[in-house]
């Protein structure tokens, strides 16, 4: 299996852990009513995701280039 495929499912099941235990958290339960809650939703689900890519890009078997 390409390591491509491990970076998806990492990322598949990171988002569904927060999907899951983010609503039961003091920082969702406080911000509930505030309009920049969407961006502490998405900074906590999408910066490890960018991370874990920019972590793999750094590897030669992530590439998507023909060498």
């Amino acid at each position: 299996m390409k390591p491509v495929i491990y970076l998806h499912i990492v990322s598949f099941i990171w988002i569904l852990l927060i999907i899951l235990y983010l609503p039961n958290t003091i920082v969702y339960l406080k911000f509930r009513h505030s309009p920049w809650r969407f961006l502490i939703v998405d900074s906590v689900v999408l910066i490890p995701i960018f991370i874990f890519i920019f972590i793999a890009s750094l590897f030669s078997a992530f590439s998507l280039r023909r060498k």
